[in-house]
């Protein structure tokens, strides 16, 4: 039998010298010249529209029994098994009181009985029982595929808390949990603030019921939760389990942190900087949905987790990491990891999918490369389930409304990470980046630096026409209005000092610390705003201040001006003077926005009338941002490769291809998407290029397909590039080696 790479080598040397001739596309953007995203109730809705047809891919993971029922069918194509970049697990809002009863202590305050909790779940069960294996068990707050970040002290056999009813009774035993009056329920512990006592008894009354909510979909999440919630009333916890819609969760439970334990799950990055905005002090923000929805803090978990963020090596962050995951798991008990998402996607008449064990089939890659197997001029069309809450900028948390907003650009990363592995990054909108340094006195601290690709354009909603390049400009309105909110996309704003615009393609931001991930700090869900959209009201108002020094200023520093509030600056426009030699101050070196205050940074005479002209942070409310003042098609522009054409909030979205877009149509033939850089200054230019590794890949998976029958081993959905759909043969072979050779996704110079 013929080795994959020998075969790579046969095929892709015989047709070789005729390839090289091919060149990149003419056409921008996707593939596909449509796209619909439809709204779906639940899973089994939105799997029975890939069924019949309604749909060629629903987003979410198959459940079980769908799995089982869609390797029958030989119209459906299953994924090989994707492990993703997920966290799923059971939250404690562990502050002293909440909301829902403001006057007694919560018993998730208590260490004990947060450890007791933990013994009560049993994972092993959850996964096995009701996701039915489909599942990667985690025992630390880090995605399954980040293996090499994990506590090994505190995963597996040396996990803290093996499911133990026994160890669960001790504990609450310990902690006063104690059942005086012999009714099988609980009472508050002797001396339970604000527990009234029981006049039979003289003690406490009986526990509360804490109050545990889970999603209403999929039904697993309410299925698992009602599993834990017997195990509690099996030794004596009262609970009343509520099952609750995703609005109901993003309005209540992350917003106002009105809950005791709930459901909850996260998709992250590949680095666990995340562990920040989930257990910091800073990032809890009841009442305006902060990350951290469970822990007011503690001072050493803040250091730990500050470790990572603003570690000066990856060698520093992990150390950090280690100590924080001790911290969240062993000393406090804060969370109940469960586990990360591992298991099967379907998908119909659709060829082109980039899609790897580690990669889910809708992504930014897909998008631009899948069409339809059926028609490639007919729209591609996906399912997601729930519809979204919202499609706020700033408020949007839920991946359905970042899998609706994404197409025309939610965020707009500068860099996209290869689909094959997550460490390497491709460049999509910045051309070329880099970490370097300032220096703020004698501390040196980072500095992350953009060079935006020349051919980005911000594009108009319906229409699909040109409103401007999308350039530097704006970008510094983006980062301080984000800086300015209590929303949880702050969190990555949270330690800018300043920014400096040195050409409209170049774009410096520089930290207040120094730290290794500074790169990704300014993206991590960060969506950029189309500023000429945003300066007006209720977003926005141009504001004009006066001041006088010595009397309401003192310079070199900053005016008096709202912060992280209604009214707080988030862009400089000018400051004039009545100072000799100060008519007009100059941005960046004599004045600028620094730590999201204007700051002044020459000495003026005393009585120097100063007037600054500034753009102020407004209300950003609604289901689209200014909604119902400012109609959706006037405020969800982006710079992505598709742009929205209709929207309903009920039932789904439709958009067309941006034919604008930086980034030429891929050539169909591309499987390893590595980016080649060209050695030279930065800001570098490079290529995507088809090569012998791009037919090692698909070689490596000849013969392999799906479609009524369970995906073989050696199955890769991203070699899938020619019909027939399901089945990878000489014709995808073919495919990729006419384009032998070829290069796209240059950079104009």
């Amino acid at each position: 039998m013929i080795s994959t790479l020998a075969l790579a080598l046969l095929v892709s040397l015989t047709v070789a010298p005729v390839s090289t001739k091919a060149k990149p596309s003419p056409q921008r953007g996707p593939r596909a010249s449509e796209l619909k995203i439809l709204f779906y109730p639940d899973a089994h809705a939105a799997y029975t529209a890939l069924l019949v047809g309604e749909i060629d891919h629903y987003t979410g993971m198959l459940l079980p029994d769908q799995y089982f029922d869609a390797v029958k069918r030989p119209e459906i194509s299953v994924s090989q098994l994707v492990t993703t970049f997920t966290v799923i697990n059971h939250a404690f809002q562990s502050n002293y009181t909440f909301p829902d009863r403001p006057g007694i202590r919560n018993p998730c305050n208590d260490l004990n009985f947060r450890r007791a909790m933990l013994h009560l779940a049993d994972r092993d069960s959850f996964i096995e029982v009701v996701l039915k294996g489909f599942a990667k068990r985690i025992d630390v707050p880090i995605a399954a595929p980040s293996a090499a970040w994990m506590n090994t002290g505190l995963i597996g056999a040396n996990y803290p808390y093996p499911y133990s009813r026994a160890s669960a009774v001790a504990l609450l035993e310990r902690a006063g949990f104690k059942d005086h009056d012999g009714d099988g329920i609980r009472n508050y512990p002797i001396g339970w603030d604000g527990a009234p006592t029981d006049p039979k008894t003289g003690k406490p009354v009986n526990l509360d019921p804490i109050l545990y909510y889970s999603y209403d979909t999929p039904p697993e999440r309410a299925q698992i939760t009602e599993l834990h919630a017997a195990e509690m009333r099996a030794v004596g916890i009262p609970v009343e389990h509520r099952v609750r819609s995703y609005a109901f969760f993003d309005d209540v439970i992350w917003t106002d942190y009105n809950y005791q334990m709930a459901t909850d799950g996260w998709s992250v990055g590949r680095f666990p900087t995340y562990l920040r905005s989930w257990f910091h002090s800073e990032m809890w923000i009841p009442g305006y949905g902060g990350p951290n929805a469970y822990t007011p803090g503690y001072p050493d978990i803040d250091e730990a987790v500050d470790g990572i963020m603003y570690a000066k090596s990856l060698e520093d962050a992990k150390e950090a990491s280690l100590r924080a995951q001790s911290l969240i798991m062993d000393k406090y008990a804060l969370w109940i990891p469960i586990w990360s998402a591992a298991g099967f996607y379907g998908y119909r008449n659709l060829l082109g999918v980039v899609s790897t064990p580690s990669t889910a089939p809708w992504n930014f890659f897909t998008q631009m490369n899948a069409y339809r197997a059926d028609d490639p001029t007919k729209p591609i069309r996906i399912g997601i389930v729930p519809a979204p809450p919202n499609l706020n900028h700033i408020t949007a948390m839920w991946v359905v409304s970042v899998f609706t907003m994404g197409p025309f650009g939610l965020s707009p990363f500068p860099f996209g990470l290869n689909p094959h592995d997550a460490m390497i990054e491709v460049p999509l909108w910045s051309q070329d980046w880099e970490h370097t340094t300032w220096m703020d006195g004698a501390t040196e601290k980072s500095t992350s630096r953009f060079w935006i690709n020349k051919g980005s354009n911000w594009i108009e909603p319906i229409t699909g026409k040109v409103l401007a390049p999308f350039t530097t400009e704006g970008l510094e309105f983006n980062a301080w209005y984000h800086f300015h909110t209590p929303s949880w996309v702050r969190a990555f704003y949270a330690k800018l000092h300043h920014i400096e615009v040195p050409s409209p393609h170049q774009v410096d931001y520089h930290w207040d610390t120094f730290s290794v991930f500074s790169t990704y700090l300014p993206w991590g869900w960060s969506r950029v705003l189309y500023a000429p959209a945003w300066k007006r009201p209720p977003l926005a108002t141009l504001e004009t201040k006066t001041f006088v020094e010595e009397v309401n200023a003192t310079t070199p520093g900053d005016l008096a001006l709202p912060f992280r509030a209604l009214g707080a600056p988030v862009e400089a426009v000018s400051i004039t003077t009545t100072a000799p030699g100060y008519a007009t101050l100059a941005k960046y070196t004599q004045f600028n926005i620094v730590k999201g205050r204007i700051s002044i940074f020459v000495d003026l005479p005393d009585g120097t009338k100063i007037t600054v002209k500034y753009w102020a942070r407004g209300d950003y409310a609604g289901y689209t941002c200014g909604d119902p003042a400012i109609p959706w098609s006037e405020i969800l522009i982006g710079t992505g490769p598709w742009y929205m054409t209709a929207l309903d909030r009920l039932t789904g979205a439709t958009y067309k291809a941006n034919r604008h877009y930086m980034l030429e149509t891929p050539l169909l033939g591309e499987t390893d998407w590595m980016y080649t850089w060209i050695p030279g200054p930065k800001p570098r230019s490079g290529h995507m290029k088809i090569t012998v590794d791009d037919v090692v890949v698909a070689t490596g998976a000849y013969g392999s397909g799906v479609g009524g029958v369970v995906p073989p081993p050696h199955w890769i959905v991203i070699a899938d590039l020619a019909p027939k759909q399901g089945l990878i043969d000489i014709y995808d072979i073919i495919a990729i080696t006419k384009q032998y050779g070829a290069i796209f996704w240059s950079p104009p110079p």
